[in-house]
């Protein structure tokens, strides 16, 4: 960590596996138990400063509140695959939050996915 967003030398990284049917609120749960975990794990080697830093393979990047809001705002008209429009709306499903809508009449239509493999029904 330095004094830029998602920037600096990494201490330890792990993967969290993102299953076709997960939310960003189901994202988000993995992401917290693996901290968790991770904390557990590496805090002894952190207080110890027992570690080597990596280096990123890519730049970090920083989304703002006003970014979110406009990806919030589904443009009707847009062309994309529609594997592309069920991941952003998988992206912008978290729990009650009202994120993705579309205006209609005047009026905000809210929306949100939910995705069911066959062995869970």
């Amino acid at each position: 960590m330095d004094e830029k967003i998602d920037h600096g030398p990494i201490i330890f990284q792990e993967t969290v596996s993102i299953d076709v049917t997960d939310t960003s609120l189901d994202v988000y749960s993995k992401v917290l138990e693996r901290e968790s975990e991770m904390i557990e794990m590496y805090l002894p080697k952190l207080l110890r400063l027992d570690f080597e830093t990596k280096t990123p393979t890519s730049a970090g990047n920083y989304n703002s509140i006003s970014d979110f809001r406009q990806l919030c705002k589904l443009d009707m008209n847009q062309v994309a695959t529609l594997e592309e429009h069920i991941d952003l709306l998988r992206a912008l499903t978290h729990g009650d939050y009202q994120n993705a809508f579309f205006e209609k009449d005047g009026q905000r239509i809210y929306v949100r996915l939910s995705l069911i493999r066959s062995e869970q029904i």
